[in-house]
């Protein structure tokens, strides 16, 4: 299965399937902003629309389970080990 970078870290990301087993995700964005692919190919390295998803919102701030919203897609992608490829 393809990693799928910041959309597995998106709240508008949402893992979706078929019935021959195949995996894909779908970005939420795209029911109201034309913007935004309905399926983006993976992985998504950078995207404007990120916002991280909440696990647990009586988490504090700093914890390791993505509660803070704040976080950069920067900071996301060096804790899953997402690489940027070279241009």
């Amino acid at each position: 299965m393809t990693t799928p970078g910041l959309c597995g870290a998106c709240c508008h990301g949402r893992r979706t399937g078929n019935g021959r087993g195949s995996t894909f995700w779908l970005c939420e964005r795209s029911t109201t902003d034309p913007r935004y692919v309905r399926y983006p190919a993976l992985p998504v390295l950078a995207c404007p629309g990120f916002e991280l998803r909440v696990e647990d919102p009586s988490a504090g701030p700093g914890s390791p389970n993505l509660s803070n919203r704040s976080r950069s897609a920067a900071y996301v992608r060096a804790q899953s080990g997402i690489r940027r490829e070279p241009a």
